[in-house]
């Protein structure tokens, strides 16, 4: 699956080491298989003056057995 993440820089591969720990739902690498819901997110970095960037990477999903994931059905607001 593609999956898809908003910054204010081109982030080549998943960094847990510079996520924030007063991220919405804890620290993680938060991501979206929805691209509009990533350069709708990436607007918060254009209205603080930076630059947005969406970052896409490739996932294969067996890998959720290994990690902790909190996912969503759905896109709201």
């Amino acid at each position: 699956m593609i999956v898809y993440h908003a910054s204010c820089t081109a982030v080549p591969q998943p960094d847990l080491l510079h996520s924030k720990q007063n991220a919405g739902f804890g620290r993680g690498f938060y991501t979206t298989q929805i691209l509009e819901q990533a350069f709708n997110w990436s607007h918060k970095f254009k209205r603080r003056g930076k630059d947005a960037v969406v970052s896409s990477y490739v996932f294969d999903e067996e890998g959720l057995q290994e990690l902790k994931v909190l996912s969503f059905d759905s896109y709201t607001e």
